[in-house]
This record gives C-alpha cells, structure tokens and sequence, in this order.
C-alpha cells in the first residue's frame, strides 16, 4: 500500500502525465445527455440514470457505477455524483448512477425489512444493467461512506469488479453508525444528558432526517470490510477530513492481493455543506479510473452506446398501477421531471400538482416524501410532477441573459 498526493499528475502507470481534460466541444453539463430508466425486477424496478460514453480519443473496456452513500449524505451528494458521471462520459466511459431499493424514485420503502440486502442486490442489479447497456465486460464501482462500504462488498461477490475507489469508508458498519447518530444528535441540538442516551436496540431511529429502524442499525452494524474474503485486482482508497478508518480498509484489501493506494483527499464536508462537486478528488477519480482502463487486455469487448437515448422513461407498478414517466422538458429540455398517475382514476377535471424541488433536494424531496406523495396521491387520481428546479438535482442550469447596454 502507498502513501501518495493526490495531486500530483500521472499516465497510465501513475506517473508523469498531465492530468485528463475533457473531450474537445464536450459541454459538461448538458441536462439532457443522459438516460432516465428503471431496471431489475418487473415487480421492484429500481431508478437510475445511464450516462452513455461520449466521444474521447481512448476507446474504453471498463464501465463505471456510482453507489451512493446513505440518507442526508446521499441528498447532498445527489449533484456532485452527476458531476463524476458526466466527468466520467466525458473520457469515453459509460457510466450508470442508481437509487437503492426503497430510496429515491426506486421501488420500496425505507421501513422494509432487509435494507442492506436489498441495497446490495441494488449494485449487483446495477452491474448486470451496465454491462446490458453499454457490453462492458468489467466494472469499476465509485462509493463514499456507506456507498463505499457497499462497493468493497459487492466486488467481494462480483469477479467483474475489476477495481474500487472508496472515499472514506469505515472498516465496520458500527463506526458508521455511531457516527452517523452522533452527527444526528448535535444538528438536532439535543441536551447534552440526552446525547450519551443510549437507544434500545429493538427501536427505530432517525439519522438526519431519515427513518433508521432497529433491524437497519443491527444490519448496517454487521458490516465488517475486516472479514472481507476476496478483493478485486485493484483499488483507490481516499480518506476524508480526518481520516479514521481508511488505512485499515486499505491494509485489508492489499493482504487480500489487491494493488491499493491509500491516499489524502480533503473536502467531503464541504461538499455535504454546499452540495457542490469536488473538482480535484473527482479528477483524481477519473485519473485512476483511466489507469485502471488502459490496464485491461485487449481481448475485452470494448464500452459501445448499445442503448439509445429517449425523452422520456416510463414504469408502472404491478402493486398499484401507479404510471410515472420520466423525461426532459422546458427550454433545450433542461430541466428533469417524474409525472405520476393512475390511468384508470385519473381525473382530468382536477388540477396536476407541482412537487418543487428546493435546497440541495433532488425531485424526491426530503427524506423522500416527494415521491411517497406522489404514488399514494396518484392512488387517489391526482396527477403528480415531482421536478428538480433549475440547477438542482438533474436539471441543468438556466442560460445567463445577455448583458443590455444603452449608450446615449
């Protein structure tokens, strides 16, 4: 295991290139290049966006997945994932983002039994995706905090998880969880006698904003990346802030025959406080990404755009018949919408009702309300557009009006 900056330049092998820009005419943050879909089960179809690979001079084999961290992180996070994966399009990688089982627009409920099952199941169902769009043959996995927890475990079970990079992940799931719950309790401003309260185990919480129950906490505790049993060629560990516990998950990968580098990289704080992507980690992402490419025989299949872009995307549920279409619309169709609706107590004589986006929240809202109301709404016949607001969540800035000048 190395100790590295992660600023400094690097080629292929890591040493001596400038570092990767972005394809000529590529614009970066087009609203509309990617693909809206839900995937995996016809019963609990999960939500996720395909960014196709666009045009680059290195024609790439490896395909990337982004696995989200958990709750109000992966709020906050929601943007600047877009970011890495338009980031990563941009260097000819196709790249899928997804919502776990019972999170975002995905199928499920946060109070469902089996949460981190299903949350794996969701990256495994995301892999088999990837490689159904675009024919990669391997697959490299993105996660921060829990979503980097995830990562190291489905390319445990996953041979065609050729490399990770994990920014900040802990080496149990009950440092997590104390963390996450420490967190909570300070934001909520609790009396200190309250903070050292200990929960009962068989209670259901809340962390930041997002339903915890007890059998969740007991799962998430059951993590242990110390007992990992198998480890992929290859993988990037970042460390946050302060850094915790991210040289023992890499120390772990490493005894298991992966070639891990351990390196520095501040600025998750700041990336939850603002929403805004880190531009130097995430091109240290897609450096090592590219690294890891280029180190691929040529006898795999090369990334292709197999699946073709459309407006819009639409899923019914077998449960309720609920319809939700997600598509492009307004001018240049940048901005990014779920309409919800049942097609036999629809009422066109009632109003539709605006979901509106606000802060950091992506179309789901807070604590995913949006979408709860908008599905239990649409049973009743009202028709739902959840909809993220210009420059938030996947809907694209608006274009700056043109300066006027008058001269007498």
């Amino acid at each position: 295991m190395t100790q590295t900056s992660s600023q400094r330049p690097r080629s292929q092998d890591g040493v001596g290139a400038p570092p990767l820009q972005a394809a000529p005419g590529v614009p970066l943050t087009a609203a509309d290049s990617s693909r809206a879909l839900w995937f995996g089960s016809k019963t609990e179809p999960l939500f996720g966006m395909y960014h196709p690979p666009r045009h680059a001079s290195q024609p790439r084999r490896l395909g990337i997945v982004l696995c989200p961290p958990f709750g109000y992180e992966a709020m906050c996070a929601h943007r600047p994932y877009r970011r890495l994966a338009e980031d990563l399009a941009s260097q000819g990688f196709a790249v899928l983002r997804f919502d776990y089982h019972g999170t975002g627009s995905s199928a499920g409920d946060d109070r469902d039994p089996g949460r981190v099952g299903a949350w794996s199941k969701s990256i495994d169902a995301a892999i088999a995706e990837l490689a159904r769009l675009s024919g990669c043959a391997r697959v490299g996995l993105f996660g921060a905090r829990l979503g980097a927890n995830l990562a190291a475990l489905a390319a445990e079970r996953s041979s065609d998880v050729a490399a990770v990079a994990l920014w900040g992940p802990t080496l149990t799931g009950n440092t997590f969880l104390r963390e996450e719950l420490a967190v909570h309790k300070l934001r909520a401003q609790q009396r200190a006698a309250e903070r050292h309260k200990p929960v009962a185990s068989d209670q259901d919480g809340e962390a930041l904003g997002f339903v915890l129950t007890a059998e969740t906490a007991r799962d998430i505790k059951a993590i242990h990346l110390d007992k990992l049993t198998r480890a992929p060629a290859s993988a990037l560990v970042l460390t946050r802030d302060t850094p915790l516990q991210e040289a023992r998950v890499a120390k772990r990968l490493e005894d298991l025959g992966a070639q891990v580098r351990c390196e520095p990289a501040s600025g998750y704080t700041e990336m939850l406080d603002t929403s805004l992507p880190p531009a130097q980690i995430w091109q240290r992402v897609v450096s090592y990404f590219d690294e890891r490419d280029r180190a691929l025989g040529d006898d795999l299949p090369l990334v292709s755009d197999a699946a073709p872009l459309t407006a819009a995307e639409t899923q019914v549920s077998p449960s309720s018949e609920v319809r939700e279409t997600a598509c492009w619309f307004g001018p240049e169709r940048r901005l990014f919408g779920v309409l919800s609706e049942h097609p036999a107590r629809a009422r066109r004589d009632r109003p539709v009702v605006l979901l509106l986006s606000g802060g950091v929240n992506p179309q789901v809202g807070t604590n995913r309300m949006h979408t709860r109301w908008a599905r239990s709404w649409a049973e009743l016949g009202w028709t739902t557009f959840r909809f993220d607001q210009a420059g938030i969540g996947d809907s694209g800035r608006a274009k700056a009006k043109p300066k006027v000048s008058c001269t007498r």
